[in-house]
């Protein structure tokens, strides 16, 4: 049998010998410290990746909303949703539910268009009762049609 193996000493078992006895110390701690960074590590990436869905949910309503007036509301509703969809850079368009509403006020001779999405978002690390989180973004724009005037040269009574 190898040296390394023998006891070092023929001392009986001794309680204030254990706790004196520093061997062990640095993997005890990692053990202790470990799990507490990791929950600390997956807190900020899920935080990141939260933060990151919103702010892309807000990108992709404000572009539609834009698409929307650029084209002085001579788009359907469903080529806006499709807009939106399209625009969910790095995220999943099927967890995606978008709303437009885009009601004419005649005596203002105004559109307003409201793009609303609701998004579904599901942590890699579930927390407890939260299996997803519902994330939601809107935006507004309107538009101002130029009054219709008379053409020249009609009579008018």
């Amino acid at each position: 049998m190898h040296k390394i193996w023998r006891m070092k000493s023929k001392k009986p078992f001794s309680l204030r010998a254990f706790a004196q006895d520093c061997g062990g110390a640095a993997a005890v701690e990692f053990a202790v410290v470990l799990p507490i960074y990791l929950i600390a590590l997956f807190t900020v990436i899920e935080g990141g990746r939260l933060v990151y869905s919103q702010t892309a949910l807000y990108f992709a309503v404000q572009e539609a909303t834009r698409f929307a007036i650029v084209r002085e509301g001579k788009v359907s509703d469903s080529e806006i949703r499709d807009f939106t969809a399209g625009r969910l850079v790095g995220l999943r368009g099927d967890l995606a539910v978008v709303t437009v509403e885009s009601p004419i006020n005649s005596t203002v001779n105004t559109s307003e268009y409201t793009v609303n999405i609701r998004y579904s978002f599901t942590p890699i690390f579930p927390y407890i009762g939260h299996e997803t989180l519902t994330l939601t973004a809107s935006s507004r724009g309107f538009i101002a049609f130029p009054p219709v005037l008379p053409q020249s040269g009609t009579a008018t009574s």
